[in-house]
């Protein structure tokens, strides 16, 4: 799979490492929108690559081709990509790696301490009817337990928030 920047808008996010490229900068980060961040962000940058197992992302100017054997877990984009919408709003608990739980007020609230916190990209707030309802904040989110009537999951990447 060739690799060059195209007039089309390409997939972000593909599965694989970018190979034979021409590598300019290596550092940890948390996952593969903050790897496309820094990529965006610089302007040398045409490609960036994250592995999620080592924390690692590569800024590069040029993606050959894509070895989805070599790193079957890697992620990578072209710096002109359009990310995937961002999952907002959703009934039910979220099941992942939680980092804390807080009080917060308001669903706003909630949304507003996941995206001051270090490596937060998933919150679930849980409804109530006092003002010391329950956020808990998440690295990572793959699946919902949608019993949870009075529970709202959404990404950190969604803005404003849902009124109920």
């Amino acid at each position: 799979m060739l690799c060059q920047r195209q007039e089309n808008k390409q997939k972000c996010f593909q599965a694989g490492e970018c190979i034979e490229s021409y590598l300019f900068e290596a550092t940890p980060t948390f996952d593969e929108y903050e790897c496309l961040e820094l990529c965006e962000s610089s302007e040398k940058c045409t490609w960036s690559t994250h592995f999620p197992k080592l924390g690692l992302c590569e800024l590069l100017y040029n993606c050959s081709s894509l070895d989805v054997e070599k790193c079957p877990d890697c992620l990578s984009s072209p710096v002109d990509c359009t990310p995937p919408t961002p999952q907002c709003w959703i009934q039910g608990q979220c099941e992942g790696n939680m980092i804390y739980t807080v009080q917060a007020s308001t669903l706003q609230e909630c949304l507003q301490l996941c995206k001051e916190t270090n490596r937060c990209r998933w919150m679930t707030f849980f409804e109530t009817n006092d003002k010391a309802a329950s956020c808990i904040l998440y690295h990572d989110c793959p699946t919902f337990d949608e019993s949870c009537t009075t529970c709202i999951s959404s990404e950190s990447r969604c803005e404003g928030g849902k009124t109920r």
